[in-house]
């Protein structure tokens, strides 16, 4: 479900959570811009599947009918309705917007992956990628924003929250660059929480066009990168060697064992390396210790180099130097709808009282 905040300009953590057995395993680390109305980072992306649709029986139904699964007949099945959707696919999923031109500009950059297992690389693009990438769009007239999904989902959220809420923002960057985003994945050897059967409403189904079977994170993928041939795209894996040295009680964070799980993670994999060949960027690191119970990783400055690079040429691309000015009111108008979004990223609930100061805000002040 996947995307980090940023420090200085726009922050919208919200960065693709799939329901997770660490529910509660909370940064430490977190940025100071961490909105405080958040609960915490619920994993939901490393999550054995918890069946919230079900009832008792239904659950036990839902778990007989994944075991039953044959993994690689439906790994097949998954890509067959995956390519048949980028046969269909049009940019009617995003919208022309005047993002290119000149003025300041709010620019997006989502991030997916699952969560235990990527939680060193999310910090390095917190402390290291995102604040020099800041620098170079304000020189540019750009707001970043990093949609880093940690600190977006609220503990104990329904799957059917959680499903929304990481696809709904993604669909915000989707719009917003006519529907090819500025997307980092990141993969591991954990594919992540399969939402059953049961999980996924009919709306949801209709809304995203879901894919029965694939995980959040693969879903994020699809949609965000896979169904548009998306150049803004990049795609970081992971060299597993570094796991010869996590400790044996930590190995669960970072490896899947459910055949299915594998066998979907092996071939999506696969398909990334052949449809976007000049997209892909492996890397290495390091096994550096435990703190906090939490395994630490050194070695990802290449991962943070690479990531840098690859965004400063794609965002560059659509927002070249040379585009033009807006005229001075709409420049006057976008630090204040960015400040806007900024502060009032996380606020929820308090539906009327918001209505009210919309429509007195709105209406004719000699009443």
């Amino acid at each position: 479900m996947g995307c980090s905040t940023s420090k200085s300009t726009v922050v919208a953590r919200t960065v693709s959570p799939h329901p997770g057995t660490n529910k509660g395993g909370q940064d430490n680390s977190t940025p100071q811009t961490t909105p405080k109305t958040q609960q915490g980072p619920q994993d939901d992306r490393n999550r054995t599947p918890a069946h919230h649709g079900c009832t008792r029986t239904q659950t036990e139904s839902c778990k007989d009918n994944e075991i039953s699964l044959d993994p690689v007949k439906t790994v097949k099945q998954c890509w067959e309705e995956i390519e048949k959707q980028c046969w269909t696919y049009t940019k009617a999923e995003g919208k022309e917007t005047s993002r290119a031109l000149g003025g300041w500009q709010v620019v997006r950059v989502f991030v997916s992956s699952t969560f235990t297992d990527f939680h060193m690389e999310r910090e390095a693009l917190v402390k290291k990628v995102f604040p020099e990438l800041h620098e170079w769009c304000k020189g540019r007239q750009l707001h970043l924003v990093e949609c880093d999904l940690r600190w977006g989902v609220p503990k104990d959220s329904t799957s059917q929250t959680t499903i929304s809420i990481c696809l709904e923002e993604l669909d915000r960057c989707l719009k917003e660059t006519d529907g090819q985003p500025f997307f980092l994945a990141m993969l591991g050897e954990r594919y992540g929480w399969i939402p059953s059967l049961q999980d996924v409403s009919s709306e949801i189904r209709e809304k995203y066009s879901w894919v029965d079977h694939l995980s959040i994170t693969h879903m994020e993928i699809v949609r965000g990168a896979v169904r548009s041939n998306n150049p803004n795209a990049a795609f970081f894996l992971r060299d597993p060697g570094f796991l010869k040295d996590v400790p044996q009680d930590q190995l669960r964070n970072f490896v899947d064992t459910a055949e299915l799980n594998t066998q979907q993670q092996k071939e999506l994999k696969s398909r990334l390396r052949a449809k976007f060949p000049e997209q892909v960027f492996d890397y290495t690191c390091r096994y550096d210790g435990e703190a906090g119970g939490k395994v630490q990783l050194s070695g990802l400055e290449e991962f943070c180099k690479q990531a840098v690079k690859f965004l400063k040429t794609a965002i560059g691309n659509r927002y070249p130097e040379s585009r033009g000015e807006l005229p001075s009111d709409s420049q006057a108008i976008l630090p204040h709808m960015a400040f806007m979004e900024e502060k009032g990223r996380f606020l929820t609930g308090r539906d009327a009282e918001i209505q009210k100061v919309l429509d007195f805000a709105t209406s004719d002040i000699t009443k």
